[in-house]
């Protein structure tokens, strides 16, 4: 009397016979396994699927309002490292799949999107045209993509129409943006003058030489620091002879650098698409528009585009497909990286409060304009000398210069299927990406880094031109009842054609003028272009039986124009193999869903090491009245490819119909590694590129999600990790290699901090510390180590590497009666970071410079137990150098994205023609919790965050509505 249907993908549905013919309607099973793989040049079946990938659940990418999703990515997938660089809008982040594949070579992934390498920018595409991504790991996932995939492979498939719908979407969201990562804790005016003077006090103190210290420090404080006195008091009585600020005082001015550089922004980005067609045509058209401020003034990210994506099965044998996107994009972006004082965030952040940021008399009058407004101090107003930044003032000077990016790219996909039989089918398919870059540079003629020469402007326009075109052959056959083989066999040509111009001016006449034609000397231009050809042969070979034993093999030869043509091509293959133990007889049990196991080795490649990298290259440059050449590059037509071999296995199960699992572990070795060879300086090149070195990575992954609840109630968990060892195998300097604060040496990571040791404080003299190896009367190393107060002396040793231990994400999932609840996170655990803003705040040598609240527990004779030295120029001038004392953990867990929703009910929708309407709101970036406040570990792969431009946290309301 009962039927029971099942489809993968579905869920189970039992039926009652009630008559000769039934109108059965199945859901798609939420807790299933995913049914197919978006993997290289196609798709496979989730359970024949025989390497390593993760399946990003477009729905929590789409959660995160991120101007770039390569930042949405963090915590999404297990074995996938992100870090968010600079909070510019329109920044990308940096990718590592599976630890550091490289030295010198690039480590980022290949970005294939639609079938192709993706030739622009990855911020030209919205969150919302994305209809799946997936990340491949493995050799067996990656290596058919050979030389451009040895570290790994993100997928992105765009959305297309489906047959028999016919679908109008529509998406708003608006929200405002503020720093997320707190500023660091530094002093206030009171605590900096007394710090201050307490450091003159040190320095000065002299009783046998007749010099009262406190007098001195008091009687000389203000003129020290340029004249600024924020009080109303007289210069000689700010500070007493007790070190404390005058209990009369009262401040003249209370400008705040952060707040007045720093604001709150708007971001609105807006989505509209069309989509549907029938069983031969299918269209999907979709604009979009996003205007994105940042939380400085003058940064903003103002985007456009337009998808097209189109489909059409001509007849039964013939079917064909395109799909363009165009987007064009403005970015406005402020200094935000470096040392320069025009860097607003290291203005901001280490400029003494006691500069005001208007110009103010002696007595705090403000000094305004023709026109009452304000007007900004550059240091040298009513008497003073600022200290620090003379004639600078990037709050000024930010609505002064100039510096914006317009990018314009055009990205196309066709292609064409000829199915000659229902087992064999030819596809012809084509990429086009064109990507325009301009950028301008102005800074001005009257104050800050350009003022001695009257303002200078740089423009570059750079075109990048890529053309991709393949030819597929496919050909699936089943064998029986039991037996399947696909083959396939393809070609690929790619070209990639780079030009760049570049020129830059000074001596600026007539203000506001920040083109070219407005400056008068020209101070150098360059232009130059880059070609990269590659050419592919691959194939692959499948075999599955009874839908338990899989095997897959695939081979790919490239060669690439990078390379001399002796040695330019490269043979990259992989095996792999799983089986269904769940289908065994001797497995059957009622609460085994799936379980898998798999297993693969293969091969691939890295080429990306420079655009002629066997050539000898030489520059041009003057030479007194005389045109002159020299080396820039010596000639090695011995290098090739840099090679890594990958083991995985891995276990896939679910169980209960509640808890599905993935377990994976891999080792790669990636050797001949293209690394730089140190030359003698009397070869007259530092380095040389050679293939010598061997790196190995090996880790152990994990994905697990559990359906707590399931019905009217669902309630989904997912958390994911990784741990990964990444070490030198082999290097060309057995003894090792110093590069800054990193040593390269066998066993240890590519990222090992290499460091003077802290020791702390002489509690007698207040002076700091450092571990050195101690020397016997022969001066060899006795094995045992002593303190020294000379920097120079300290030995250096090995620390930690920035690399972490663990990480990985957590997502949480709730629906009931309409509301949606989600929580995305993300965790990482272990790992060095040097806080260089930290070391930054801490020099007791520049004057003028704000220090870090812990500056006021220095060393004195009466505060002996410190871990901050002595405040003297003289005695303390290393110590904020390098060294492990601004080392920290960089463990953190950040809470990414919050999102609460509802969904109206289709009964209310259909009497107004609504298909779906569903508001929101969703908070990103909201919260991090790590070892020092004011530190984001998450912005260096390396483990050295500079004053670079904070991550933005946003708050938005949105809608959705389907026609």
């Amino acid at each position: 009397d009962q039927l029971q249907f099942n489809f993968i993908g579905y869920a189970d549905k039992v039926v009652s016979v009630t008559g000769s013919t039934m109108n059965v309607v199945m859901n798609p099973d939420a807790a299933a396994l995913d049914e197919v793989v978006v993997v290289a040049y196609g798709i496979a079946k989730k359970e024949s699927f025989t390497g390593s990938a993760t399946t990003v659940d477009v729905a929590d990418l789409q959660l995160v309002n991120s101007d770039n999703i390569t930042k949405s990515l963090e915590g999404l997938s297990s074995g996938v490292q992100i870090t968010s660089g600079s909070g510019q809008p329109g920044e990308s982040a940096t990718i590592r799949i599976r630890g550091v594949g490289s030295v010198n070579a690039s480590s980022d992934p290949l970005i294939v999107v639609d079938g192709f390498p993706f030739g622009g920018n990855i911020n030209s595409i919205p969150s919302e045209n994305i209809e799946s991504m997936t990340v491949l790991k493995d050799a067996a996932a990656k290596s058919l993509y050979g030389s451009r995939a040895a570290n790994g492979v993100i997928i992105i498939t765009t959305k297309k129409g489906k047959a028999g719908t016919s679908n109008i979407n529509f998406k708003a969201v608006v929200g405002v943006s503020d720093r997320a990562i707190p500023e660091y804790d530094v002093m206030g005016v009171s605590q900096y003058y007394e710090t201050f003077w307490q450091r003159m006090f040190n320095e000065n103190d002299d009783p046998e030489g007749g010099v009262d210290g406190a007098q001195y420090a008091t009687d000389n404080l203000i003129s020290q620091l340029g004249g600024y006195n924020a009080y109303n008091v007289p210069n000689g009585s700010v500070v007493g002879t007790d070190g404390k600020v005058n209990p009369s005082a009262a401040l003249l001015w209370g400008d705040n650098w952060h707040d007045e550089a720093f604001q709150t922004g708007i971001r609105q980005e807006y989505d509209l698409s069309a989509s549907g067609g029938t069983d031969k045509y299918q269209y999907y058209i979709g604009g979009n528009y996003l205007d994105s401020d940042g939380i400085v003034k003058a940064s903003n990210f103002k985007r456009y585009s337009a998808r097209v994506n189109v489909n059409a099965q001509v007849n039964n044998w013939f079917k064909v497909n395109f799909g363009a996107n165009v987007s064009t994009s403005d970015q406005n972006f402020p200094n935000s990286e470096g040392t320069a004082y025009s860097n607003i965030f290291m203005w901001t952040r280490n400029i003494a409060p006691i500069f005001p940021v208007y110009q103010y008399e002696l007595d705090g009058k403000p000094i305004l304009d023709e026109n009452g407004g304000k007007t900004f101090d550059y240091g040298a107003a009513a008497g003073r000398a600022r200290p620090y930044g003379s004639n600078g003032n990037p709050l000024g000077t930010i609505a002064l210069d100039t510096r914006w990016n317009k990018r314009d790219i055009l990205s196309t996909r066709g292609g064409l299927e000829i199915a000659f039989l229902p087992e064999l089918k030819l596809a012809l398919n084509t990429s086009v990406d064109y990507n325009l870059v301009s950028s301008l540079v102005h800074q001005n003629r009257n104050f800050g880094d350009a003022a001695s020469f009257n303002g200078r402007s740089t423009r570059d326009d750079g075109r990048n031109f890529t053309f991709n075109t393949n030819q597929i052959l496919k050909y699936n056959k089943t064998l029986g009842s039991s037996n399947n083989i696909g083959v396939l066999a393809g070609h690929e040509s790619y070209m990639f054609k780079y030009n760049m111009i570049s020129a830059t001016r000074t001596g600026f006449v007539v203000p506001g003028f920040v083109e070219l034609d407005g400056a008068t000397t020209p101070e150098g231009s360059s232009s130059y272009e880059d070609n990269v050809r590659m050419e592919s042969y691959f194939g692959q070979v499948e075999y599955d039986y009874d839908s338990k034993y899989f095997v897959k093999a695939s081979l790919r030869r490239d060669g690439s124009s990078r390379f001399h043509p002796d040695t330019r091509w490269g043979t990259f293959w992989s095996a792999s193999a799983s089986w269904r133990i769940s289908e065994e007889s001797f497995m059957e049990a009622d609460w085994l869903n799936n379980l898998k196991l798999k297993a693969s080795y293969g091969t691939s490649g890295n080429d990306r090491v420079g655009y002629y990298a066997y050539a000898e290259l030489w520059s041009f440059k003057p030479n007194n009245s005389n045109n002159g050449l020299f080396i820039d590059r010596l000639a090695t037509p011995e290098l090739s490819w840099e090679k890594s071999g990958e083991f995985n296995v891995g276990l896939d199960g679910r169980m209960f119909d509640r808890l599905s699992f993935t377990l994976e572990y891999y080792s790669k070795d990636t050797y001949d590694l293209l690394f730089e060879k140190p030359l003698a300086p009397s070869s007259g090149n530092s380095t040389v590129d050679s293939n010598i070195g061997s790196l190995n990575n090996t880790g152990f992954e994990f994905e697990i999600a559990f359906d707590i609840f399931n019905g009217d109630f669902d309630w989904t968990i997912g958390v994911n990790g990784s741990m990964n060892k990444n070490k030198f195998t082999e290097l060309s300097e057995p003894e090792g290699i110093t590069v800054g604060s990193k040593r390269y040496e066998i066993g240890k990571s590519v990222y090992e901090f290499y460091l003077q040791d802290w020791a702390g404080v002489n509690p007698d003299t207040g002076e700091p510390q450092w571990w050195m190896n101690e020397l016997d009367e022969s001066g060899n190393e006795t094995g045992n180590r002593v303190k020294t107060s000379d920097y120079g002396s300290a030995d250096r040793y090995f620390v930690g590497s920035s690399l972490p231990d663990f990480r990985g994400g957590i997502t949480s999932r709730m629906e009931f009666a309409g509301f949606d609840f989600t929580v995305l996170a993300s965790y990482s655990m272990g790992g060095k970071v040097f806080d260089y803003s930290y070391a930054g705040l801490m020099d007791a040598a520049d004057i003028g410079n704000n220090y870090h609240v812990d500056m006021a527990n220095a060393w004195t004779p009466t505060n002996t137990n410190t871990d901050v030295p002595v405040l003297n120029s003289a005695i303390s001038k290393d110590f904020n150098s390098r060294s492990t004392r601004f080392l920290r953990d960089a463990s953190y867990f950040a809470l990414n994205n919050v999102t609460l929703g509802y969904t109206l009910p289709k009964s209310v929708l259909s009497s107004i023609g609504v298909q779906g309407f569903r508001i929101y709101v969703t908070g990103d970036n909201l919260a991090i919790s790590s070892s020092f406040r004011g530190l984001d570990p998450r912005q260096s792969i390396s483990g050295m965050p500079g004053n670079n431009y904070t991550p933005i946290r946003t708050i938005s309301g949105g809608l959705n509505i389907n026609f």
